[in-house]
């Protein structure tokens, strides 16, 4: 709007107005659209395909053109024309390009522990896009590759901003001994509708691929025992026997004071080189008679996922 300092008519016989604005660094020029006979003048340009100003349009000094109409008072006189320079409108920025995902990745979860994670945990992953969106309906998706299976992340947060977060509960039975990983393009719509602020819709939604993340690492079920024997079971005054303890994966936590009950003897610290083999020596009580008698083992160790 160019606004004079008294009523303006104008004739358009000849030509219209134009006001040159400046969009980026670039000139574009507004045509003349109403206002004759009054004090403002309205002016007005389309904004086109590829167009973007992230400071806001301004307007150059003495902008405004004739072109070959007239603007005059109501008694005649021809407007005087100059004006001065209006500085970037942060109000009227100007963005075309619709927003892209710039990368996808594996951010954040509930209950992990050395970098595992177990049922009922959280997994947050993150797509990032290449500026602010917002989600405005539906609810995006995202694939995440559990061990040899897909899983679906739903959209939880973060409209307004340039990442979206996605979550998945881990379910009993997934397993994923090398790391949660994500596909290319994996991110979906979902009958959704992802925007940026100035209404550009997301229509490539395209990302590369995240490789398994060793610190997401997927471990729903317990540690079982595979054996647990001694080396002799007629032990007589004087002998003692080698206690071997076997489990299907690695634990920690484990103590065999605290996780073996030793009647009629002794068990000395049960080691291992792996947490998976552990072995002692039992060494029996003098003067006992027991051909009954059991190690009994307890379940109060865990594996790194913290399944007991």
């Amino acid at each position: 709007t160019a606004t004079f300092s008294e009523t303006v008519v104008v004739d358009t016989t000849n030509g219209s107005p134009t006001l040159t604005i400046v969009v980026d660094s670039t000139n574009r020029t507004a045509t003349y659209s109403s206002g004759s006979n009054s004090t403002q003048l309205v002016f007005k340009y389309t904004i086109q395909d590829g167009e973007n100003d992230s400071d806001g349009i301004s307007i150059g000094a003495n902008a405004l053109s004739l072109n070959s109409s007239t603007i005059k008072d109501t008694a005649g006189n021809n407007a005087t024309l100059t004006h001065s320079a209006v500085s970037d409108n942060s109000s009227y920025k100007v963005d075309t390009i619709p927003p892209t995902v710039s990368s996808t990745g594996i951010t954040s979860a509930t209950g992990r522990q050395n970098n595992f994670v177990n049922a009922g945990d959280v997994v947050s992953v993150t797509a990032t896009f290449s500026e602010s969106v917002l989600v405005t309906s539906g609810s995006p998706t995202l694939t995440l590759a559990v061990g040899s299976n897909n899983r679906t992340a739903t959209y939880t947060s973060g409209s307004g901003s340039a990442p979206l977060v996605f979550g998945y509960t881990i379910q009993a039975g997934d397993t994923d001994t090398n790391g949660i990983s994500i596909s290319a393009n994996a991110l979906s719509l979902n009958s959704g509708t992802i925007t940026d602020l100035a209404g550009n819709t997301a229509t490539n939604i395209t990302h590369s691929a995240v490789s398994d993340n060793a610190e997401y690492m997927v471990d729903t079920t317990a540690p079982s025992v595979s054996s647990f024997a001694m080396s002799d079971t007629a032990i007589k005054i004087g002998d003692n026997a080698t206690v071997t303890l076997v489990l299907s994966e690695k634990v920690i936590l484990f103590s065999s004071s605290a996780d073996i009950t030793v009647p009629n003897g002794s068990l000395s610290t049960m080691t291992s080189s792996d947490n998976v083999t552990w072995t002692g020596t039992y060494t029996p009580t003098d003067d006992v008679e027991d051909d009954t008698n059991v190690l009994s083992l307890a379940t109060s160790y865990t594996d790194p996922a913290g399944n007991n």
